[in-house]
């Protein structure tokens, strides 16, 4: 979407990873964000977060930005976008207002809505997004098509997240229902939709947050959420559409009547999933400066995989070696057993007593 902004419409993008020690992208490295300073001058902010902690000094950028009343736009897992007590930071100043929680946090407090449980086998169905009634004329939907088979449609394939009784409450504006849909065929229409749930609406968040440290201001942040917007829901027309769209609109600017969303790299996105199949110590940066580069699939990489694990638990390599000198010790006894029934000059077992001894030696 950066690309798609910089390069289709002008924008000065900028892609803040969350990255290892090394400098390496690592969805895993759930504290360490750099480059989150550059919120003090931006303009606005999409972003696409799963349960990060980062330490209080780079947090305190983004608590900064979210009291500066400048717009946010969050993405699918931005309902729940941060857990300090996973990452055991549970001393964190900011935990109390962002942590995760069913009943509240971040995503309640902001988003208008926090992760409520989602509907759908992810990956084997996909979702139709259908423009709310009343909200047709709305500029956020400019060029998006309700025809399923039309090619300005909104499609994801994605599976559908739930919303609880909760959001009825946060004054939020539906702006797209989706529809789940029995597959993840984007030309499936409205006889194979299964369930109905608000993935995309408006709201306004009115600060300070309990840790500003300007406690006295209050300002509003307008604020775009949609539950769709994985990977790979961005690889169709609509959603693109959408989300520049949102941009133009809480910037105040106006809004194309179709914007230019066509993409100038190749884009293979990997499939929706936690960490489905991005490969740690591979990517940096860097790799993904060119805007016109193309963006190169997530595919896993066996002995890659194998390495970051061991490096992650090293007691899975003592239990493999267990498991292995176990089966070694279970096989010789086989053996073992084997030779002692054998006739030694036809090699067939002795008798049918040794032969059931064998047997149930063998399914033991």
């Amino acid at each position: 979407m950066a690309r798609v902004l910089a390069v289709n419409h002008g924008f000065d993008s900028m892609v803040l990873w969350s990255q290892d020690e090394n400098g390496f992208i690592d969805p895993d490295a759930d504290t360490n964000i750099p480059g989150l300073e550059e919120l003090e001058d931006a303009d606005a902010l999409l972003f696409f977060l799963r349960f990060r902690a980062p330490d209080d000094d780079k947090m305190r950028f983004f608590d900064n930005y979210l009291n500066s009343g400048k717009p946010i736009i969050g993405c699918r897992t931005a309902t729940h976008s941060f857990n300090f007590d996973q990452a055991g930071r549970t001393d964190s100043i900011f935990r109390d207002f962002y942590q995760f929680d069913n009943d509240g946090g971040f995503g309640r407090h902001v988003m208008g809505e926090t992760y409520s449980g989602q509907i759908g086998d992810n990956g084997g169905q996909g979702q139709h997004g259908v423009i709310a009634e009343g909200q047709e004329n709305n500029p956020i939907v400019n060029g998006i098509d309700n025809d399923p088979t039309s090619p300005d449609s909104l499609h994801g394939d994605s599976n559908l997240y739930l919303v609880s009784e909760f959001f009825a409450g946060t004054e939020s504006t539906t702006i797209i229902t989706g529809h789940l849909l029995n597959s993840l065929d984007e030309l499936a229409g409205d006889d194979d939709t299964v369930a109905t749930e608000p993935v995309a609406w408006t709201r306004t968040f009115v600060g300070p947050t309990p840790t500003s440290l300007t406690p006295q201001e209050s300002k509003e942040t307008h604020v775009f959420t949609t539950t769709m917007g994985a990977a790979n829901d961005d690889q169709f027309v609509g959603m693109r559409r959408l989300l520049v769209n949102a941009v133009y609109v809480l910037l105040e600017m106006d809004v194309p009547d179709k914007a230019d969303v066509g993409l100038t790299f190749e884009y293979n996105p990997s499939d929706s999933g936690i960490g489905a199949s991005f490969v740690q110590g591979k990517f940096t940066p860097d790799d993904f400066a060119d805007p016109t580069a193309p963006i190169p699939p997530q595919e896993k990489d066996a002995e890659a995989e194998f390495t970051a694990l061991i490096e992650r638990d090293p007691w899975i390599l003592v239990l493999m070696l267990v498991a292995t000198i176990g089966l070694a010790v279970i096989i010789g006894y086989a053996c073992r057993r084997y030779r002692k029934y054998m006739d030694p000059e036809t090699g067939m077992l002795e008798d049918t007593e040794a032969d059931i001894k064998y047997a149930e030696m063998v399914a033991f």
